[in-house]
């Protein structure tokens, strides 16, 4: 650890002291930075075997919380046990949840498998309703490929930041009706069946739940009187398809008294706690705007080169308005059927990074285990649709320009706090 930019500091501090006392001696670093060291650290502790007796009383624990482990399924864990997460209430003050199960698989050589709940946000409402106007507005983002890379110690993220943060202000200034989260929010390029690119994802994937959630919240926040919800997508379907492979047991079991699969997406997330609704079943899920089909914003799994993704699948949807991510382009396309009424298709732009730090088929490490910087022909955007009745919709796309929106002479600057 001679190297290593953290030398200077007492590593016990990580493996003792919480998140909050590690802010207060480093206040210059973020919680989400001070939280991601703190879990490398303890995941370097050696594990001592539990005792028969330990087992079965923690699988009596478990059990109560809706977790049906055995003694002999917690045995094989690397990790098992109980954690306190908190929030801080509207006066600031600290106040803890009730206890969390936590369970890492990981022997054998295997990637490991983390059973850890994000910790919740306090959501701080801004303040102002939906002005009144003669028509709703949705509000669309979507493929923010929420992960981190492990560079030198360092969490490198696969997001865009102030992408990230020009779309939660300008949205927080639209004040839309409907906000729709277009899908791949999370990279989970940890879980992936492609062979990964780098050493660089050993212990992000709790990180990255957290951001996702954090981003979740922040979004909430933002739009505090919206209707929202996520639509299922490729990189999220990669969690189920990592547990069904690898922990099928877990598949599907549900703590007492919770709406989704504790394992599942929405779950860990714990997207209903803070206002989202989750439309499932990717390749078929589509939010229904006001559910009808006139109307339809999907992730989807078309990404054609020269710019022709909208052209598809404006084919593939003649005789309706489509929207979907997925591509990482802001694409348009219009057509007429043959009774005059005029359609549009639609490719949202992307909150990830662009520069050749998210894995892709365009993406490569250099000699110094570094990703090479490569532009690909993504752009950063987010969707505007307003909705007047009776089918009457009105698009626009809105670039977000190195961290910066410009709308309507308004500047929403993702560059700043």
């Amino acid at each position: 650890m001679s190297n290593h930019k953290w030398a200077h500091i007492d590593i016990d501090n990580f493996k003792t002291l919480s998140v909050l006392k590690l802010r207060e001696l480093y206040p210059e670093k973020s919680y989400n930075y001070l939280r991601a060291i703190k879990v490398y650290y303890m995941e370097k502790q050696p594990q001592q075997p539990k005792s028969q007796e330990e087992l079965e009383k923690l699988s009596q624990a478990f059990n109560e919380s809706g977790l049906p482990f055995t003694p002999e399924d917690l045995a094989k864990a690397d990790k098992a046990g109980f954690h306190v997460g908190y929030i801080k209430n509207r006066d600031g003050e600290i106040e803890y949840t009730k206890p969390l199960p936590h369970v890492d698989f990981g022997k054998g050589g295997n990637r490991p498998l983390i059973f850890q709940s994000v910790e919740p946000r306090i959501i701080k409402h801004s303040r102002g309703n939906i002005p009144k106007r003669d028509h709703d507005i949705i509000f669309v983002f979507g493929d923010a490929q929420i992960g981190y890379r492990r560079i030198d110690g360092e969490l490198v993220p696969l997001h865009d930041e102030e992408a990230i943060r020009a779309a939660q202000k300008f949205a927080h200034d639209l004040k839309p009706n409907y906000v729709v989260d277009a899908g791949d929010t999370t990279d989970f390029a940890e879980l992936s069946r492609f062979a990964p690119d780098s050493d660089h994802f050993q212990g992000t994937l709790q990180p990255s739940l957290q951001r996702t959630h954090d981003l979740y919240a922040e979004f909430t926040a933002a739009t505090p009187k919206a209707e929202r919800w996520v639509v299922d997508s490729n990189h999220t379907k990669r969690l189920g398809d990592f547990v069904l492979k690898n922990a099928f047991p877990l598949y599907n079991i549900k703590q007492a008294g919770e709406v989704y699969p504790a394992m599942s997406y929405p779950g860990l997330l714990k997207l209903d706690k803070i206002g989202w609704n989750f439309v499932g079943g990717y390749q078929t899920a589509e939010y229904r705007h006001k559910g009808d089909d006139n109307l339809v914003i999907i992730h989807g799994s078309d990404a054609v080169s020269q710019g022709s993704t909208a052209a598809k699948i404006a084919k593939k949807n003649y005789g309706r308005n489509i929207v979907q991510g997925h591509a990482h382009r802001m694409e348009s396309q219009y057509h007429t059927d043959r009774y005059g009424n005029m359609f549009g298709a639609f490719v949202v732009g992307a909150l990830c990074r662009r520069d050749g730090i998210v894995p892709s088929y365009y993406s490569s490490i250099d000699q110094f285990n570094k990703p090479v910087t490569n532009y690909e022909n993504w752009q950063n955007g987010v969707l505007v649709i307003e909705d007047y009745g009776n089918n009457k919709f009105v698009f626009h796309q809105v670039p977000i320009i190195n961290g910066v929106i410009y709308y309507n002479g308004k500047t929403y600057d993702g560059t700043t706090g």
